[in-house]
């Protein structure tokens, strides 16, 4: 969930500025980095965890790796070999989610030089 609310934040205007139920910081802006850093340490780990498992469920499913086995509430080796698969899906999916979201809110709240915006000159 924690997960969830971070991607969120990092894709909707209220990430940027605290939304009125945040007593004493209703209105001002979010540091920038407050949300990027979770999103990045997380976000990376995640795909990367994400990746394992979408790696090794099908090497197992073939019997390159040793299958592992069964215990409640698993039946057969290859319910714990779909779980793995799908549960590779979600972890990969959040964690790429992240990723892309975290580089979007960079992009966006990224820092404009003053001096560079007053020396252009309309067209």
């Amino acid at each position: 969930m924690v997960g969830i609310f971070l991607l969120l934040g990092l894709l909707y205007v209220w990430g940027q500025v605290f939304p009125r139920w945040t007593l004493f910081l209703s209105g001002r802006r979010v540091p920038r980095l407050l949300p990027l850093i979770p999103a990045w340490l997380t976000g990376v780990p995640l795909a990367m965890y994400g990746a394992v498992l979408l790696i090794t469920a099908p090497l197992m499913a073939a019997d390159v790796l040793p299958k592992a086995k069964p215990d409640p509430p698993f039946t057969t080796s290859s319910g714990i070999t779909w779980f793995a698969e799908f549960g590779g899906l979600a972890f990969a999916g959040l964690g790429i989610g992240l990723i892309v979201a975290a580089r979007s809110y960079a992009a966006r709240t990224h820092p404009v030089c003053a001096s560079a915006t007053a020396t252009e000159r309309p067209t």
